[in-house]
This record gives structure tokens, C-alpha cells and sequence, in this order.
């Protein structure tokens, strides 16, 4: 939420397609609903209608996809096309990996660019982990030790040794980049090689959030 929080406000990316309990799946623009929606959230599977949360999620200028709060994030990304925007992050479950499939048909078939961060991904199965490698940019690895291992060795960046964080496309290196107050530390990298983001002392450091890294 706080990487997505950061390339909203940068406007690395248009909109965020995101899942926030009560309400489901939500379309916004802006970086604070983000990370109020997911800061403290974790592995949000299934919820139900919280009108409160919902009507203040309308009020601040949000889209709440379904009256019954669903989590649907392929119909989400389709009503953030629908509404004008053209540079699309999406949050999908990796037991959602069916989906993604559709998510780069919908990008080559609109127009668009949708950057797809996919998380909770612990006890994915082996064709899920595939399905992610394949279309994923940005990966959390949670403690799944098989996508450490299968989706690491595809990675460009990774982030952290401890719940690693992968970065699998040049898209994904530009909303990571977003989350450094440095310019443009990430750009010129060699696509043939892999990177390591952590606190191992005597190496460059950049700033990721608030961190030195």
C-alpha cells in the first residue's frame, strides 16, 4: 500500500485497483486512500458490505465496484478503464494467478498499461506460481519458499533476504522506483543482470519510504 501511496502521488501510475475490507474492490486515485485502505491489512480474501466504510470511500472521490463488496480486480481494472485512466496498478491475490491472463489481454486490447503487483502468496499452487512469473511485475513472496525460489531466479530486483519482495519487469522497477525521495535510482539497470535491495553493509545505499537501504 505505501509503494502504491508513493506512485500515485508521483503519478507514476493513474490509479490503483485495490481491495479494502467492507467494500471490496475499489478504484482510486489517491495515494492516502491506498494506504489507509491496506496499511494494516493482510491476505484480504472475502468481505462483506460495511456502509459506513463504503459511504466514506464515496464521499472521498473513490469507486466501489460492488453493493456487496466482492473482490473481483479483473472487472475492477475494466472500471478504471471505463473512467479515463490509462496507467492501471492492480493488487491480485496469487491464488488469483487464473486472472492475470486476462488482466495483459485487457492491457494489449484497450490500450492501456496495467502494472500488476500480486500478493498473499503463500500456499499458491505450482501452475499459480507459473501464471505469476509469467505476467506479474512485482511480487511479495511471503513465506512461500517456492516462489523464492521460481520467481526469484526470473527476478530483475529483489528486495529484502527476509519476506523478499521481487521485481520482474521494467514497469515494476518504475513503481518501486517511486518509492525513493532519490531521482531516478533505479533507471540504466542491465536487464541481464539481478539486484539486491537490503541493509548488507558497504554497498551503495538508496532511500526506499522512509528506510536506507
Amino acid at each position: 500500500s505505501e509503494i502504491l501511496m508513493f506512485a500515485l502521488n508521483k503519478k507514476v501510475v493513474d490509479a490503483a485497483v485495490v481491495v479494502c475490507d467492507g467494500a471490496g474492490t475499489v478504484v482510486t486515485d489517491k495515494g492516502v486512500i491506498v494506504q489507509g485502505i491496506g496499511a494494516r491489512m493482510n491476505n484480504l480474501l472475502l468481505t462483506s458490505p460495511i456502509w459506513n466504510t463504503v459511504r466514506r470511500l464515496k464521499e472521498s472521490g473513490c469507486q466501489v465496484v460492488f453493493d456487496n463488496a466482492l473482490i473481483q480486480q479483473v472487472i475492477g481494472v475494466r472500471r478504471a478503464i471505463e473512467s479515463g485512466y490509462k496507467n492501471i496498478a492492480v493488487t491480485v491475490s496469487g491464488h488469483d494467478a487464473g486472472k492475470l491472463e486476462e488482466l495483459r489481454w485487457l492491457e494489449s486490447s484497450r490500450g492501456v498499461q496495467i502494472t500488476v503487483l500480486v500478493v498473499c502468496t503463500m500456499g499458491v499452487t505450482d501452475a499459480q506460481i507459473d501464471l505469476t512469473r509469467r505476467y506479474a511485475d512485482i511480487v511479495w513472496s511471503c513465506s512461500s519458499s517456492e516462489v523464492r525460489q521460481k520467481i526469484g531466479s526470473a527476478a530483475l530486483i529483489q528486495v529484502s533476504k527476509q519476506i523478499p519482495l521481487f521485481v520482474l519487469t521494467p514497469k515494476g522497477v518504475r513503481v518501486l522506483e517511486s518509492y525513493s525521495d532519490e531521482e531516478a535510482p533505479l533507471r540504466n539497470l542491465d536487464e541481464k543482470k539481478q539486484y539486491l535491495i537490503s541493509k548488507d553493509p558497504g554497498k551503495r545505499r538508496i532511500r526506499l519510504g522512509n528506510c536506507n537501504n
